[in-house]
């Protein structure tokens, strides 16, 4: 699991670049995404390229920008994060689901 304490769209990009350059080390192929604004989905589409573009990526990255009803795995990613994040209780009955957590923040100048 990858956290920011910064606000959106600048921490989803902080923890985009964190699991890229982990995505180089691990050998990783492929991301799915949860869709966004078009927009944003471009901004990270283009964020993504650039990554691959400087070796910040896996050269043969393919990703993919998609709902929840079309990835239903999503649906499980979203209520894992929401009970780490809301903390107490709820993050301590999801603790033996996440097995790392990485601040994208410790990477920021």
């Amino acid at each position: 699991m990858y956290t920011s304490e910064a606000k959106e769209p600048t921490a989803r990009r902080r923890c985009f670049a964190v699991l890229l350059s982990e995505l180089v080390i691990l050998k990783g192929d492929r991301i799915v995404i949860e869709r966004r604004e078009v927009s944003q989905d471009a901004m990270e589409r283009h964020h993504i390229a650039l990554a691959i573009q400087s070796g910040n990526a896996p050269a043969g990255l393919r990703y993919d920008h998609m709902g929840g009803s079309d990835e239903p795995l999503l649906w499980v990613a979203d209520a894992v994060a929401w009970a780490y994040g809301a903390g107490g209780e709820w993050r301590h009955r999801v603790g033996g689901l996440i097995e790392l957590v990485r601040d994208a923040d410790a990477n920021v100048a």
